[in-house]
């Protein structure tokens, strides 16, 4: 129904206790309008201007409190702070760079950062890295200035240090272990002189020291000594040098055996290694020496163990010194069994 104000001054179309028909209340027409741009993400049947004037209305005229609220919440494309928990599907990605050069991901199995530009390089930078598994352990601590750490289960196995690496335990290529160095090597030597006849065989059982003056005692743990009966602190191959220094009565016809003897069952010995010295010369009192080596692998320091033997032919006696190795046994342990 139209308003129509007659020429007598009278006035037709208006309602008792309201507004005419089709006639509209200025408040409830702009919620509406604000209510319907709200609703309307994708700003259809507007023009950019008015987009523009939306986005610049800062006093928020003519929408309600709880829009003013909404708008006042959202991230500006220009940038500000998220203040609450973002989620992303799986293989929903969030690019970096210009390029799209660093994208951050999970494909539904796997958590990925990929630097997709093969002219540049991905750098984690800090005073101290630390990379962690799950259940907190560490796994690899990297320190500036200072070393790097690589742990297994949480033990530290291997570290750089300011002259060179410290590794702990065995070093393995190829499925073999590596000795990591000499960690034990010692020395006996013969304290009396053991006489010996004609054509006689004799076990050095007694006698023995490990060398306390102008020498190196040993290295690690050591060899132990009982009655010529010598046993090892670890398994392992050990290297075992016998050096003898004998004297020969005989004036024809004189010469020295040294050998080594070992058992890997406690009990019956073999001969492992032997050496001979010959002399031959006119004159009595002829001094000979004999030395024999023996690589021998220790699978078992309970039933491993070797003892020493003398032959002389001629008849004299093993010669020995409480400052010197004229009459010795040299231990060194090369690597794991």
């Amino acid at each position: 129904m139209a308003i129509v104000i007659n020429g007598s001054g009278t006035v037709s179309g208006l309602a008792v206790g309201g507004l005419p028909d089709d006639s509209v209340d200025a408040g409830s027409l702009a919620n509406s309008i604000n209510s319907e741009i709200t609703a309307n993400t994708a700003k259809t049947g507007i023009s950019s201007a008015q987009t523009n004037a939306i986005t610049a209305n800062t006093a928020k005229t003519g929408i309600t409190s709880s829009q003013a609220t909404a708008i006042t919440a959202a991230l500006p494309k220009a940038g500000g702070a998220i203040t609450g928990t973002t989620t992303h599907a799986d293989n929903v990605k969030t690019f970096w760079g210009s390029g799209n050069d660093l994208e951050i991901f999970h494909d539904g199995t796997t958590s990925i950062i990929r630097e997709t530009n093969s002219a540049g390089d991905f750098h984690i930078q800090g005073k101290e890295i630390v990379m962690k598994m799950d259940n907190g352990e560490n796994s690899a601590i990297f320190r500036e200035n200072g070393g790097v750490e690589l742990m297994h289960n949480a033990a530290q196995k291997f570290a750089t240090t300011a002259t060179g690496i410290d590794v702990t335990g065995a070093i393995t290529v190829g499925g073999v272990a590596l000795a990591s160095g000499i960690s034990e090597a010692d020395q006996w030597r013969l304290t009396s002189n053991v006489t010996l006849g004609n054509d006689l065989v004799s076990w050095l059982t007694a006698n023995w020291e490990r060398p306390d003056t102008n020498s190196y005692g040993k290295l690690g743990t050591g060899l132990t000594e009982s009655s010529g009966v010598f046993s090892f602190p670890s398994t392992g191959v050990w290297m075992l040098i016998f050096n003898v220094n004998g004297h020969c009565f005989d004036t024809n016809t004189r010469y020295y055996n040294a050998t080594i003897f070992t058992t890997t069952n406690n009990s019956s010995y073999s001969s492992s290694a032997l050496a001979q010295t010959n002399g031959y010369d006119s004159g009595a009192g002829t001094y000979l020496s004999a030395s024999c080596t023996l690589f021998f692998d220790v699978t078992n320091v309970s039933t491993h163990k070797f003892k020493l033997q003398v032959l002389s032919i001629g008849g004299g006696f093993v010669q020995s010194d409480t400052n010197n190795n004229r009459t010795s046994i040299t231990a060194v342990k090369l690597g794991e069994t």
